[in-house]
């Protein structure tokens, strides 16, 4: 599949993997790393909450700065701020304020995830956007099965040690991949167009589209319906990723280094499900079509 996709999906999709696989290592610690130097648990939920609020906020001036900035230039800037100072920040931190700190800078990931996902499609021909995001879907599934690793340093050295190595990592690998990923990509045709345009647009003019989209989507029942069951998911979704790990290590008791396994298996679940399950199910309902059209 990866064969087939060229352009700015090949270099967004290539330097993928420099995101996922330290991201899946530490992911499952987090909590359990704030909980380690004196956050509580309902600072821990304050944190998480104040972060979905910042990112609602930068999720509605994300298309405005993709636009003004570029495509490019928003993605290398913002994903500096959110990702890599960000991880340093959580890399040396000692109490609730840093790690308070740290969100806020994170929270400015919506901009780079609209300017990244602008670059991947928007050059991309329509025929070959659904093996992109198939490719996609397997880089993130595959990542989890690098976990484990993220419980062995865990099993060296203990969960604060172990934390602020993998931060190191991750912030020198994010770095690493945003401007080799600069460098393999280019700006795109929308985005220099937009670019254009957005110079003598105002960042009023832009909150007043997002306004009539969500009037067009009030009024949408079927959409309304999409839209709900979305924030239904990410709603427990947050809530899994604040306390599982919590969960597991303070009132199930097992061992910090082992729940790295949690998502180590999950992928293996889903791999299973994308090349022996999903298959049978195109394959019966293209059975199915051509079926009727001999009926």
């Amino acid at each position: 599949m990866f064969s087939k996709i060229q352009g700015n999906a090949r270099g967004c999709l290539i330097y993928e993997p420099l995101f996922i696989l330290p991201n899946s290592m530490l992911a499952m610690y987090v909590s359990v790393y704030m909980l380690q130097l004196g956050t509580n648990e309902t600072q821990i939920g304050l944190i998480t909450s104040i972060g979905m609020v910042l990112q609602i906020v930068t999720s509605f001036i994300s298309g405005y700065l993709t636009d003004r900035m570029g495509r490019k230039r928003a993605l290398l800037y913002f994903d500096l701020i959110a990702w890599t100072a960000a991880s340093l920040i959580w890399a040396i931190s000692q109490n609730f304020w840093f790690f308070l700190v740290a969100t806020v800078c994170n929270s400015f990931q919506r901009v780079p995830t609209t300017a990244w996902y602008c670059l991947l499609v928007e050059d991309t021909d329509a025929k070959d956007r659904s093996i992109v995001f198939r490719v996609l879907q397997l880089i993130g599934v595959v990542g989890g099965l690098f976990a484990p690793l993220g419980g062995l340093l865990v099993y060296h050295f203990s969960i604060v040690p172990a934390m602020r190595i993998m931060y190191l990592i991750f912030a020198v690998s994010v770095t690493i991949m945003n401007y080799t990923r600069n460098a393999a990509t280019h700006e795109t045709e929308i985005g220099i167009r937009k670019r254009k345009e957005s110079q003598s647009l105002k960042l009023k003019s832009t909150l007043y589209e997002y306004i009539q989209v969500l009037r067009a989507l009030l009024k949408n029942p079927l959409l309304l319906m999409v839209f709900g069951i979305y924030i239904l998911f990410n709603f427990q979704m947050t809530l899994q990723n604040t306390y599982l790990s919590i969960y597991l290590v303070e009132a199930l008791h097992i061992n910090a280094s082992l729940i790295a396994i949690f998502p180590a298996v999950s992928s293996i679940a889903m791999l299973g499900l994308l090349f022996f399950v999903i298959p049978r199910f195109v394959e019966a309902k293209r059975t199915s079509i051509s079926f009727g059209a001999l009926r």
